[in-house]
């Protein structure tokens, strides 16, 4: 557990209690189009869903009221992690609370690395706060190609910059893996079972810029 003022950032179980309150903020936060259904995020924050799959989700509170959440993958096979979901309510914003969240997070996605967490992979929207966030701070780059958000788990498809953050691994190494992770991404967050028979996977492998 991390204290802060006014504020306390939790790890949580993530088939507990709290998950339809940390789905209902996301919805909140992010708006129900960015989010899946609460069926579906069930089976995503599960840890029976997919093997490959470590999820973790932490909260922050103000007292006993849910002020933010933030649900991150161990990504096994790739040695990475990966940030699906984040949110902070409107009136805690601008307090440094997101940054808080996505440091713990990243600790506990570390531990499940026996080698060293080798990376940190976030969608977000080009140009935006967070965006720049990740590159200017975080020591973040774009991958080089051309990414969409797959239509899956009723989520629309939608544009988006794929951010990787070195830790272990270096920008080169990232970049050399890219096709096996992009699977990884595919077949265990989005569970599409086939990814070369989806057009989308195949035209951001297709677009994979290696200099």
């Amino acid at each position: 557990m991390i204290t802060a003022t006014a504020h306390e950032i939790r790890l949580v179980d993530t088939v507990g209690e709290s998950l339809l309150k940390v789905h209902e903020l996301f919805v909140e936060t992010i708006g129900p189009d960015g989010v899946e259904n609460l069926d579906s995020f069930r089976l995503t924050v599960s840890p029976l869903t997919s093997l490959p799959l470590v999820p973790k989700i932490v909260e922050a509170y103000d007292g006993s009221q849910l002020i933010g959440a933030m649900l991150g993958v161990y990504l096994r096979r790739v040695n990475g992690g990966m940030v699906l979901y984040a949110g902070v309510r409107e009136a805690y914003r601008r307090r440094g609370l997101y940054t808080e969240m996505r440091n713990s997070l990243l600790w506990e996605l570390a531990v499940e690395s026996p080698t060293g967490l080798g990376f940190v992979l976030s969608e977000v929207e080009d140009g935006s706060w967070l965006h720049r966030k990740y590159l200017d701070d975080w020591g973040g780059f774009d991958a080089p190609l051309d990414y969409v958000q797959p239509a899956a788990q009723g989520l629309w498809r939608r544009p988006l910059s794929l951010v990787a953050v070195p830790q272990a691994a270096n920008r080169a190494e990232i970049v050399e893996c890219l096709s096996t992770i992009l699977r990884e991404v595919f077949t265990s967050v989005y569970r599409i079972s086939e990814p070369e028979g989806d057009l989308d996977f195949l035209r951001i492998m297709d677009s994979i810029r290696v200099s």
